[in-house]
């Protein structure tokens, strides 16, 4: 954000809330937990499979293009948010912490970086050794990389 009288600018996190609704409770006896399901943006009924429509029009609501679920510790966590309600920004304080759940926008496999060409090692033409995280490793891997960058 810029501030026009001291020319300074502050960092800053701005939500959109697009049409966001309360489309369900998550209930302990009949889901096994508690949460509240809200719904956001906006879909042409025609473009909705028929069992969704039906919960949609189970909530009282017109059809969301994206569905979320939060949870919440008990029963008092979804009083506050009665099914077709609208959560807009008046449920937020100035200066309230928010926890936030996005989608990344994929990229895709990338591929092998870095130039290929005759002259270079071997090593260099080979792709990185992937894996989802360090703990995932098996404990012979260090040694297999080691083994695969070098020789």
């Amino acid at each position: 954000m810029y501030d026009t009288e001291t020319g300074k600018r502050t960092a800053c996190t701005v939500l959109q809330l697009d049409r966001n609704q309360v489309i369900a409770h998550k209930r302990r006896d009949k889901n096994g937990y508690w949460a509240v399901q809200i719904g956001a943006g906006q879909k042409e009924p025609k473009n909705v499979t028929k069992p969704m429509l039906g919960h949609f029009a189970g909530a009282g609501v017109a059809p969301k293009r994206w569905l979320s679920e939060f949870k919440v510790l008990d029963e008092r966590g979804l009083s506050g948010a009665p099914v077709g309600a609208m959560v807009g920004a008046g449920w937020f304080r100035v200066g309230q912490w928010v926890d936030v759940k996005a989608v990344s926008r994929g990229m895709g496999f990338a591929g092998v970086s870095g130039p290929l060409s005759l002259s270079l090692s071997l090593r260099f033409i080979h792709p990185p050794f992937v894996t989802p995280c360090a703990s995932c490793l098996p404990s012979a891997s260090p040694l297999l990389f080691f083994l695969f960058l070098f020789f």
